[in-house]
């Protein structure tokens, strides 16, 4: 094994160690090119979906000069050219893979793989996910002393989290959603924020609702409805704590952790290049490498 294959031995030893239940690339291959899961004996198809993402031009420009900056002298250029590729993702792997076959320099390599494997997890797994940015309180029921249609429930608002597609829509807490796309709110209580929740989260980043929803422009008033049009984002980094949800994410985190060894090995693993080894001092001064 090559030097330059060291982070994606040392992610083998850390999950074995981690206690993931991960196997070796040889033992995860099969005839057919894909992987199996853990704890399943299925085979997961090893794609190239993540090269095929429509990417721009001005994109490219992009992380061209992003991967330039892996190579610079400056550790703190370094660092910024990774930090930004990992928000880029899957959109840089194929410029990523590029160089990583090409390029000598360990530190370079050293650096891409990293990027490879956190941005490989994120796109199975927090970037396939709706978010709507919104915490959700009460769920209630239609009668004499409310004004919900007669026959319906509304969830209500309990939260906006800001820069999220709730917030630019104008949601306030308060608000009560008593439909989403034309359709009622279904269901009472926490079956009712569980089946909103789960839809908001199959839908997928990207994806525009229309949400109607009553709001009081003041306290003992008459309320509004009104109708706001979110587009959902990416589900963020940092966990989720409903149980389902989590439930849901635990199938996609298994097979993406099952498919990488063999994913990396079949897109980035074949390169013949010689490598350089680290330089001792590459930036000068007292900075760290």
């Amino acid at each position: 094994m090559k030097a330059a294959d060291l982070p994606f031995l040392r992610f083998l030893i850390v999950s074995a160690v981690a206690g993931t239940g991960i196997a070796s690339a040889a033992e995860q291959s099969t005839p057919a090119g894909g992987a199996t899961v853990s704890g399943s004996s299925d085979p997961v198809a090893i794609s190239d979906e993540e090269f095929r993402i429509p990417v721009s031009e001005s994109t490219r420009a992009q992380v061209a000069e992003l991967i330039q900056k892996l190579n610079s002298p400056k550790h703190a250029d370094r660092e910024d050219g990774t930090n930004v590729l990992l928000e880029f993702g899957a959109e840089a792997f194929l410029q990523l893979r590029e160089t990583y076959r090409t390029c000598t320099d360990y530190e370079v390599r050293t650096r891409i793989a990293a990027i490879v494997q956190k941005s490989y997890f994120e796109h199975h797994i927090y970037r396939r996910y709706g978010y709507l940015g919104v915490a959700l309180g009460d769920v209630i029921e239609s009668d004499d002393e409310n004004d919900i249609p007669a026959g319906r429930s509304a969830i209500t608002v309990g939260l906006v989290k800001v820069s999220t597609g709730a917030h630019r829509a104008g949601m306030l807490a308060g608000d009560q959603i008593i439909a989403v796309n034309g359709l009622p709110i279904q269901g009472v209580g926490k079956a009712a924020t569980d089946a909103f929740r789960l839809m908001i989260f199959d839908a997928g980043p990207g994806t525009p609702l229309e949400l109607t929803v009553l709001r009081k422009p003041k306290p003992d008033t008459k309320p509004e409805t009104l109708i706001l049009k979110p587009v959902l984002t990416r589900m963020p980094r940092v966990g989720t704590t409903d149980a389902r949800q989590v439930q849901a994410l635990q199938k996609p985190a298994d097979e993406a952790l099952s498919r990488f060894p063999t994913w990396w090995l079949k897109h980035f693993g074949s390169s013949d290049a010689g490598l350089t080894e680290p330089k001792a001092d590459r930036g000068g001064g007292s900075e760290s490498p």
